[in-house]
């Protein structure tokens, strides 16, 4: 839009409040001109311009109209609007007129509410994410499925991101757990609601995740307590253990950890535990898992850290290996804990089970 006094572009915050002028002086200045031309015009007993003039197309707008009808040579009538004035007294074209009135300048007019640039921001925030809901819930006039839109993706997205909570205390039968041939092979409870893991088996639910916490508890009844992680299936994951490496009354226990690719374990390493510990010892263990770094802590206390980048995402696993024996209590996970999934959990599941 272009100022109708200077003839140059109107500032785009100044279009929310007036679209003819660019500035309050130019509105000024062109009412004033404006007036005077029609005066003058008026006031003038020649011959009226014709409707090409080059003077009448500067006017512009309504008074330009008015301009190219008073052109015209036509008699003037006296009768004003909402009068009636009968029979009606017309005076030639050329007839002087009486002394005209002052004319006053008009004021710019002030914004209507819904044109103020902070209103107009405000509904548009309210506005777009009710659009966007709508058009995403609105039915489809197709019989074939449609290409998912826009409120689809954001709907994924929120999905993909929320955070998600888990707990297992062994019940029903093992039923969420999976071996490689089936149920859990090997696996027994016992009279305090432990379970004795044997051949590696999944916890169901875990394997989609990706960056997450895992603790439980577990307590070693001979030789090593393992478990697995970031497991992709039963042939790609990482494996740990407690392994005592004397045992007694005040056994020494390591923390053993290594890679299985393929189905091939890779090289092992061990770190002792930093603390003293019984035969009879409850071991806490949590592992922190965040994109390609590993953090491992036992009873509160920070036992290994390592980087590896091969298996970006799995769930996690118990088993014991031969001449092994342990205990697990039970087994909480959270994924994408952080404040921004949470908040992302109370709109949607990313779980249906």
């Amino acid at each position: 839009m272009t100022c109708q006094h200077c003839e140059k572009n109107i500032p785009i915050h100044r279009i929310l409040r007036d679209r003819e002028y660019c500035c309050a002086e130019h509105r000024l200045a062109h009412q004033n001109e404006l007036n005077r031309l029609g005066l003058a015009l008026l006031m003038d007993p020649s011959p009226r311009p014709s409707a090409d003039s080059a003077v009448i197309p500067r006017l512009g707008g309504f008074l330009a109209d008015a301009l190219q009808t008073a052109a015209r040579p036509a008699s003037l009538s006296l009768r004003g609007p909402g009068q009636d004035l009968s029979p009606a007294v017309t005076v030639p074209a050329t007839a002087q007129p009486a002394k005209p009135a002052l004319v006053q300048t008009a004021r710019e007019p002030k914004p209507s509410f819904f044109r103020r640039p902070v209103v107009c921001f405000a509904l548009c925030v309210a506005v777009v994410p009710m659009l966007a809901v709508t058009v995403a819930h609105s039915p489809t006039r197709s019989a074939s499925p449609p290409a998912p839109g826009f409120g689809e993706h954001i709907r994924q997205a929120i999905r993909d991101r929320a955070s998600v909570e888990l707990s297992e205390g062994f019940g029903d039968h093992l039923s969420r757990w999976a071996g490689s041939s089936g149920p859990p092979e090997n696996w027994a409870h016992d009279s305090t609601g432990f379970v004795r893991p044997g051949k590696l088996a999944l916890y169901i639910k875990s394997v989609p995740l990706s960056d997450y916490h895992m603790e439980f508890c577990g307590l070693i009844e001979r030789k090593s307590l393992s478990f697995a992680y970031r497991a992709v299936d039963f042939a790609n994951y990482y494996a740990a253990s407690l392994t005592v490496l004397k045992p007694g009354a005040m056994p020494e226990v390591v923390l053993e950890r290594y890679a299985v690719i393929h189905g091939k374990a890779g090289p092992r390493k061990q770190v002792r535990l930093p603390f003293p510990v019984r035969a009879d010892t409850l071991y806490y263990v949590q592992v922190e898992a965040r994109g390609n770094r590993f953090v491992t802590r036992i009873n509160d206390q920070f036992v290994d850290a390592f980087t590896d980048s091969r298996l970006p995402s799995g769930g996690v696993g118990f088993f014991s290996g031969s001449g092994e024996s342990a205990r697990i209590g039970w087994l909480k996970m959270a994924d994408k804990d952080d404040p921004f999934g949470k908040i992302c959990s109370l709109f949607t599941s990313r779980f249906d089970y």
